[in-house]
């Protein structure tokens, strides 16, 4: 589920000094329910400060779009009694407000629409009966963009919501509303999208389940004889030479795919169009062997945009973002493609793509860890040896830096400094390159 909540470090809204005195009102949902444990406030107490504040600045934001107050206090009260008998519950006697998208019985769910403003649910949604259980006291439903679809939040039936550090700007949107309610201090929590948990859970799915499907589909293209072969096939069999991912692969399975689309001019995945496979296969092939960054860097972020749950593409993404020089920006794009597909059957690349990026953040040991991932997945490919030994160079650990350069050159003994541009990556920053050449010197390869 989505949830906003107050941070510990927040301030209070520019003009807030117009509210009453919020006492403990705005405080983080530990620290609320700290204090209603150890009976420093009451739960009605803290909801009347809440209510009180909502009067007094709401008027202007317009984020609390729909007020129960009067069932808030009867909650308030029922916690008050529960927590002086001893009872403890994860959010006994805690104020919260709901996205208005979100049902609750006895009030309205409109998504902003006008012709559902009559709609009243009788009962409650999951994730609102659950806060209630765990205690929580409902205060209202916070305003939303007509049906969610906006980056302001404003609708015909409940109008605009404004932003409490600056009323003539906007909070955003889908959750402008319990932005807004949360930085105002209308309370500590606020239950946003429900629909966060389900795209999590289906690209999660998706993620895991669309790599093996082609694994399966590679290794059956593989079987079957030659002459037997189609289209398909050979656009498969190309993908199994891309995942090895040497120059060498590389050109084998661009071969393949040209085979692909000469006996079917029509067939969209080899030729490329819009398939997200094509795009960012070939966005990367572009990368590392013709060094065409922009241009790769625009197929494979619309592969993203066709696809958003392909794991691989995300994993393609970090890897352009290393070569642009932007380390951060990879690790977080290599980081997606991991969540998306932990148990993908090349999750090596991006494993190395994670050593690379960590690489040149200056994170050495990290990067000779994840580059140890790798190797252990893909004990073939001389890449992440090379990152395991410049990581060890650079960090002077001298002794597994030789070690992994003396496996280095049983896999690749005519690899020099003189000829490394043949295996480097197409790093743009010319820093990046020095570092690499550097920390294979210092592991020990000949000039």
């Amino acid at each position: 589920m989505g949830v906003a909540t107050k941070s510990s470090t927040s301030q209070n809204p520019i003009y807030c000094g117009e509210a009453p005195d919020a006492g403990v009102a705005v405080g983080t949902i530990n620290e609320l329910a700290d204090a209603l444990a150890s009976r420093r406030i009451s739960a009605s107490t803290l909801l009347e400060q809440i209510i009180k504040r909502i009067e007094a600045l709401d008027t202007r934001l317009n984020a609390v779009v729909v007020r129960d107050f009067e069932r808030a206090r009867e909650a308030a009260h029922a916690a008050d009694i529960a927590l002086s008998q001893g009872e403890r519950r994860p959010l006994l006697g805690i104020p919260f407000t709901v996205k208005e998208a979100i049902n609750v019985a006895g009030l309205p769910t409109t998504w902003g629409f006008p012709e559902f403003k009559d709609f009243i649910p009788k009962e409650d949604a999951l994730i609102t009966s659950r806060a209630k259980r765990a205690g929580a006291v409902l205060l209202g439903k916070t305003n939303v963009p007509l049906g969610l679809g906006d980056f302001q939040s404003h609708n015909d039936i409940y109008g605009t919501t404004n932003n409490p550090w600056d009323v003539s700007r906007s909070p955003g949107g889908s959750s402008g509303g319990s932005a807004a309610a949360i930085a105002a201090g209308f309370g500590s929590l606020s239950l946003d999208d429900i629909f966060d948990l389900q795209d999590q859970v289906t690209a999660s799915v998706v993620g895991a389940i669309e790599p093996r499907l082609q694994q399966a589909e590679i290794e059956r293209a593989g079987r079957k004889p030659t002459e037997s072969l189609d289209a398909y096939d050979y656009f498969l069999r190309g993908m199994a030479s891309f995942h090895l991912f040497t120059r060498d692969s590389l050109l084998e399975a661009r071969r393949l795919f040209q085979r692909a689309t000469e006996l079917d001019a029509n067939y969209a995945v080899a030729v490329g169009k819009d398939d997200p496979t094509a795009l960012w296969s070939g966005g990367i092939n572009l990368a590392y062997l013709a060094a065409v960054l922009e241009t790769a860097a625009a197929y494979i972020d619309r592969a993203i945009v066709l696809n958003p749950n392909l794991a691989a593409a995300w994993s393609a993404s970090g890897w352009l973002r290393i070569y642009l020089g932007e380390p951060a920006s990879a690790i977080e794009r290599l980081e997606r493609s991991r969540r998306l597909s932990p148990l993908d059957p090349i999750a090596y690349m991006g494993y190395a793509g994670m050593a690379l990026a960590l690489l040149l953040a200056d994170r050495y040991d990290e990067a000779a860890s994840w580059a140890a991932k790798a190797i252990n997945e893909q004990p073939n490919w001389a890449m992440p040896l090379r990152v395991a030994a410049i990581a060890y160079a650079l960090s002077d650990r001298i002794v597994e830096a030789g070690e992994a350069m003396a496996r280095l050159r049983e896999f690749d003994p005519t690899l020099r400094l003189s000829n490394l541009e043949r295996v480097a990556p197409p790093f743009r920053r010319p820093e990046d390159r020095a570092r690499y050449a550097d920390g294979l010197r210092r592991a020990g390869l000949p000039e």
